[in-house]
């Protein structure tokens, strides 16, 4: 992935609503943070997206965690999708995808992932100016297919600003030193459990189960409120839409 051409200096051509990173520093504890944040129709259809984490505690050690975020509950295929409070939506909803409509007063779009999930990864939450409305009407949704693009409605902003808060606590149960988990959060006995490379049928759609290596140093400790948040505004150069 760190070939791609999405990354630096590509990224404002190809992936500007898809990749970018956070950097948190709280207490000498310094944490990275990037995600598959696709906030745009398409991104609004997918439950899960993907992210990884990265940080260096005060003795130094390095943590990181290779996940899917899950906005959605149960069985369901797609994700919480709420309009934001100016269109009526509830906005203490938890998972949930805020998100724009035309006929009403522009929020920031606003995420927050299923709260433990995983108990030993983390809990995001996301704040982006909006580029797109999700639809043309409270109740109906934009194409998600990447190829209607052209039919997706801008609100004449673009989704330079950002603001991530993200938690992870010491005291839930979770595994020390290096292990491999799925992508759901279930932790295997490694690369080659039998349930690697398997099925995983959610509402009305497979996703195949990754086994991804994890590591969490003896030396980690909570990263929580306050304190757990950054916002800032990021360089658009070159951001042509549809994007």
């Amino acid at each position: 992935m760190f070939t791609h051409p999405g990354n630096t200096p590509g990224e404002n051509m190809y992936k500007h609503t898809s990749f970018k990173g956070f950097l948190l520093q709280k207490g000498g504890v310094e944490v990275y943070l990037i995600i598959h944040l696709d906030t745009n129709p398409s991104g609004h259809a997918s439950r899960f997206h993907s992210y990884q984490v990265w940080a260096r505690d005060l003795a130094g050690n390095v943590s990181y965690w290779n996940q899917w975020a899950d906005f959605g509950e149960g069985n369901n295929t797609g994700p919480n999708v709420v309009p934001v409070a100016a269109c009526g939506g509830n906005d203490a909803v938890r998972p949930v995808m805020l998100v724009n409509f035309p006929q009403c007063a522009l929020n920031f779009e606003t995420w927050y992932s299923r709260p433990g999930a995983a108990e030993w990864a983390w809990d995001l939450g996301f704040s982006v100016k909006p580029q797109y409305y999700h639809g043309p009407r409270v109740g109906e949704s934009s194409p998600s297919d990447l190829q209607a693009m052209g039919s997706w409605l801008p609100t004449g902003l673009l989704n330079d600003e950002r603001r991530a808060e993200i938690a992870w606590y010491d005291f839930r149960p979770h595994p020390t030193g290096t292990f491999y988990a799925t992508q759901f959060g279930e932790i295997v006995s490694g690369p080659r459990d039998r349930r690697c490379g398997t099925t995983r049928t959610i509402g009305g759609r497979n996703y195949p189960v990754l086994c991804l290596q994890q590591h969490i140093a003896p030396t980690m400790r909570t990263f929580a409120f306050p304190g757990n948040s950054v916002q800032r505004t990021y360089d658009v150069t070159g951001v042509v839409l549809p994007n």
